[in-house]
């Protein structure tokens, strides 16, 4: 039996240990490099660089200012009192005409932050946060940064000490960006701590870290992935172990669990569902037949014919890639399942005909019961 299977009913976890404080250790985990030209570590000030293009931070559109602004092709606030004290909101050549006046230049604060008058904690928070956000090629908006610290109470530990109705108090982009920035902190929290965010059978998709989807290089920040419905212990635990190895994304593990349902559903009713060294040809039978029957759980609607031989081949690349990984040791006729499945194809008449005479050469006279022909 596979050391998956036989650590079946074992939770996966961390032994316990002494931990130093969470401060302590986050700023252990620190980039002490992080954006050198922009970010001054002894005076805790964020100095935006037009040239890095992860910031928000521009010149002023008036080509002779400048002054800083947060916004691509903008005019800082003081060209924007002038082109409106001149009437010149429609004046294509304000931006090339006007002269700024020496004050312009002397303009702060639209690419900058400060964490000074924070604790060295939240200090310490907001810049794990931001640097775990980089790595996502999340574009740094200083001034959200600046309006969010100046919303955060006076004397505060730990963003984690925040009550409930913060978020609730933010404006819209403020609340967004304090959402991902915790995002970051809760995933390290559950780190630090050493407990295992894939031990249970609900993921929470922000701790467990795998990317969105295909296309979408971030990491999903939102949902859960249930493997409840797997109702035989040792196809949950396999598909979890799947996930662990493999980091498929988001959507991409979803399907996979969709179909591992579908299977599990079909062998609740087989003699040997919940022993998988038993299974048989007849047992991959009935799975077959499931996915050709296949229904929304929700609209009780059956499936369509492309998405039935969508969900089928997730259900195939997943058995050839536990096989190979080596979780399928003790279910061997599953994973033979899978390579006699093939990629699918389009035609519908013979397809299963041919897996199932193929999969009755592998396992002999292992079977129970012959299996029926079936067209998709």
């Amino acid at each position: 039996m596979s050391a998956v299977l036989a650590a079946m009913p074992q939770p996966r976890h961390t032994e316990p240990r002494d931990l130093p404080h969470w401060s302590e250790w986050l700023a252990g985990q620190l980039d002490p490099y992080w954006r050198a030209d922009e970010w001054n570590s002894e005076t805790n000030v964020f100095a935006g660089s037009v040239d890095n293009p992860l910031t928000a931070a521009y010149y002023c559109r008036v080509v002779r200012c400048t002054a800083m602004v947060e916004a691509f092709n903008s005019f800082c606030s003081a060209c924007e009192y002038h082109r409106r004290k001149e009437k010149a909101e429609g004046r294509a050549d304000f931006a090339e005409t006007h002269q700024p006046g020496v004050r312009h230049a002397r303009q702060i604060g639209k690419s900058q932050f400060t964490l000074a008058p924070l604790s060295a904690t939240v200090r310490t928070e907001i810049l794990y946060a931001l640097q775990q956000r980089d790595q996502l090629k999340v574009i740094l908006v200083p001034a959200r940064i600046r309006c969010l610290t100046a919303n955060l109470p006076a004397g505060l530990g730990s963003l984690f000490d925040l009550s409930p109705g913060f978020l609730a108090s933010l404006e819209k982009l403020q609340s967004a960006t304090f959402r991902g920035l915790m995002d970051q902190l809760v995933r390290a929290r559950t780190e630090h701590e050493g407990s295992d965010p894939t031990a249970g059978d609900i993921w929470d998709c922000r701790l467990v870290g795998l990317l969105a989807g295909k296309g979408r290089e971030y990491r999903a920040t939102a949902g859960t992935i249930d493997f409840t419905g797997l109702r035989q212990a040792w196809l949950r635990e396999v598909t979890k172990e799947y996930g662990r190895q493999v980091r498929p994304t988001v959507i991409e593990l979803r399907f996979t669990v969709q179909a591992a349902s579908i299977a599990s559903a079909a062998l609740v009713s087989r003699p040997y569902g919940d022993t998988p060294g038993k299974l048989q040809l007849a047992d991959m039978s009935t799975v077959v037949d499931a996915f050709r029957t296949a229904a929304n759980p929700k609209t009780r609607k059956p499936y369509g014919d492309k998405h039935r031989r969508a969900l089928l081949g997730h259900w195939r690349r997943f058995l050839e890639r536990a096989r190979l990984l080596g979780l399928m040791e003790a279910a061997a006729t599953v994973a033979s399942f899978a390579g006699l499945l093939g990629p699918p194809q389009r035609a519908r008449d013979t397809r299963l005909t041919r897996l199932r005479l193929g999969l009755a050469a592998v396992v002999g006279g292992r079977s129970h019961a012959p299996a029926r022909a079936t067209s998709w």
